[in-house]
């Protein structure tokens, strides 16, 4: 090998090598933001909890951080925790409703065996298997979803959906 070829070699390396560096930042980000956004969600669904009045009977509910989306329909969840109490399984499912100011971050309580029951909602569901809880992201847990454009009907369509992933 002649210097010329030699010094070409060198720089394709260092080429190769600072591309290698992108990526592996660029994947370290990545993950370290799937973390912070899995965090965010458990404490959203903590606070929802704790302080909404929609699902005021189940504020002793214990959340396991193990996030569950990508094992229950993945693309309609941004989120599922599952959570439990005496012995019963409960499942936290984050879902996104469009209202009349734009998208927001909806709380859904789920049990597969356990009858629920809505509180300060006059929602008339069909299966008390799942309640709304509330929407995250706004300071006023206590306002009905009619308050931010979100309806009665989109919220029943909503509950449906995420009773025949879970069912099925």
């Amino acid at each position: 090998m002649n210097k010329e070829q030699i010094a070409l070699l060198k720089k394709t390396g260092i080429i190769f090598a600072v591309f290698i560096l992108i990526i592996s930042f660029i994947s370290g980000i990545y993950y370290l933001a799937f973390w912070l956004k899995k965090d965010a969600y458990y404490n959203a669904a903590e606070y929802v909890l704790k302080e909404s009045p929609f699902c005021k009977d189940y504020k002793n509910l214990s959340i396991s951080k193990d996030k569950l989306s990508n094992q229950l329909g993945g693309n309609f969840f941004n989120a599922v925790f599952k959570a439990s109490y005496k012995n019963s399984e409960y499942y936290l499912v984050f879902v996104n409703l469009s209202g009349k100011y734009g998208t927001y971050q909806a709380v859904f309580l789920y049990s597969l065996k356990k009858q629920l029951k809505q509180s300060n909602l006059r929602l008339s569901n069909r299966s008390k298997h799942i309640i709304f809880c509330g929407i995250i992201g706004t300071d006023e847990l206590e306002k009905p979803p009619v308050y931010y454009g979100i309806s009665d009907f989109l919220l029943l369509k909503q509950m449906k959906k995420i009773e025949e992933i879970f069912t099925h």
